[in-house]
């Protein structure tokens, strides 16, 4: 039996995750034992197509109370408690996977060290070097600027200007680990689900494997903040649906 799963979360994206699901079916159901897909009481095209789809497992969740952070954070632990495998990769609905060698690539990275915990990437697009240093000058003076408001009684979230959490939208996760120490996705506070969860086990000196953008997008595609685009709502950075939709009506995908 292969000893690794995959699971994602389904709200409200019909077209991504059908799209989501024909790389699947192509380049990965060979590779793993289960995929499961977890949705968010959706109620509308995606969850019908979901229950039509033979080769996944579907997770239904009918009652959903929290913000959305906290929401996909319960369900991946709906997928943790699922699955029986020792590693588990996280993707999202916008994730699109064209190499059937990435999931053995990512497991020999994994396994190279008992101490490894999750493999991934830190950027959720393939970005230019002048990108990649100009968000790097912004998050620098983002966070000196929170901690001088601070210090006059704001309330600002600080965080390391450096990317240092491995993204979500492919995580290959260690689930022995996740499971010892008994972790969750899922927290109470309004943050990215597996941020805590990465920070406690570099705390306890276990590593995370991290791969170059280049890397990681050489074996597959992703939207970000498909969710957003597909439900059309307002970006702040409006390349971001535009490229969704060039996605959605390239040749590269068809959704029908």
């Amino acid at each position: 039996m292969k000893n690794i799963d995959v699971g994602f979360v389904n709200f409200k994206t019909p077209k991504l995750t059908k799209i989501c699901l024909k790389f699947l079916k192509k380049n990965v159901l060979d590779e793993v034992n289960k995929i499961f897909v977890v949705d968010n009481n959706s109620n509308d095209k995606s969850l019908q197509l979901l229950k039509k789809t033979k080769f996944i497992d579907l997770i239904e969740r009918k009652e959903i109370d929290d913000n959305s952070y906290q929401a996909h954070g319960r369900a991946l632990d709906a997928i943790v408690k699922a699955s029986s495998a020792d590693y588990l990769l996280i993707i999202h609905s916008d994730t699109f996977i064209f190499s059937n060698e990435l999931i053995p690539t990512m497991l020999k990275d994994m396994k190279k060290n008992e101490k490894n915990f999750v493999v991934g990437c830190l950027q959720q697009t393939k970005k230019s070097l002048i990108r990649k240093f100009s968000r790097l000058i912004k998050k620098f003076f983002r966070k000196y600027t929170r901690l001088i408001l601070n210090l006059f009684g704001s309330n600002y979230r600080i965080s390391n200007f450096k990317e240092v959490h491995i993204k979500s939208f492919c995580a290959l996760y260690n689930l022995k680990l996740i499971k010892k120490y008994n972790l969750s996705f899922y927290n109470d506070i309004n943050e990215t689900p597996s941020y805590h969860m990465q920070d406690y086990l570099e705390e306890k000196k276990f590593k995370r494997v991290v791969w170059s953008d280049k890397k990681m997008f050489s074996f597959l595609d992703h939207v970000e903040e498909g969710t957003r685009a597909e439900g059309g709502k307002v970006f702040k950075r409006p390349k971001r649906f535009l490229r969704y939709q060039s996605l959605i009506n390239s040749g590269f995908v068809k959704t029908s």
